[in-house]
């Protein structure tokens, strides 16, 4: 495909933005319906080739970093939420359709004030850092402060609130290692 092609192809989503998302090479694939967005203090990352499906959105507001490696694939209505945090992603990359990963939580611990007053982040403002060659599954929901290492399989509507090591496949709700990758 052309150069023209490929900026055609990146310009015919939304961009919501103060010009901070970077992309290091023109080689993507997002439809008209993903939504990407960031503000003055944040900003979102591709390197290479890089394809965000239908419907998804990936968000960095309030000082927050988003930084995705080469190869990356993110399923249909798929969510990636980061706010006053960073999330980093490793080379070669799968995420399911449907999947979260959410980098800050409501505080809560104040029984006197409304949650919604509470903020955001004080206690889990922690962000999530995925290493390469890992391969989230459909539904799955990554939490604050989970590293997941590289090779790692995230089974499909799993919740993982917890670091899983290296080439581990983990499932369930909350997500526990059922077998190593050999």
């Amino acid at each position: 495909m052309s150069i023209l092609g490929n900026i055609q192809r990146i310009v015919r989503f939304k961009i919501i933005s103060q010009s901070n998302i970077r992309v290091d090479h023109l080689n993507v694939g997002i439809p008209l319906s993903a939504k990407l967005k960031t503000d003055n203090s944040s900003f979102i990352e591709f390197k290479d080739y890089f394809n965000v499906g239908r419907y998804s959105t990936i968000l960095a507001l309030l000082n927050s970093n988003i930084k995705i490696g080469k190869d990356f694939h993110l399923g249909d209505f798929s969510i990636i939420h980061c706010v006053d945090a960073a999330i980093i992603i490793g080379d070669n990359c799968m995420i399911g359709p449907q999947a979260q990963l959410i980098s800050t939580n409501h505080d809560y611990l104040s029984k006197n004030t409304l949650i919604r007053d509470q903020g955001m982040g004080g206690i889990s403002k922690k962000g999530i850092n995925i290493g390469n060659d890992c391969w989230i599954g459909g539904g799955a929901c990554i939490l604050p402060g989970v590293n997941l290492g590289d090779g790692v399989v995230v089974g499909a509507m799993a919740v993982v609130t917890k670091d899983v090591a290296p080439y581990s496949v983990v499932a369930g709700n909350p997500a526990k290692v059922i077998k190593v990758r050999e």
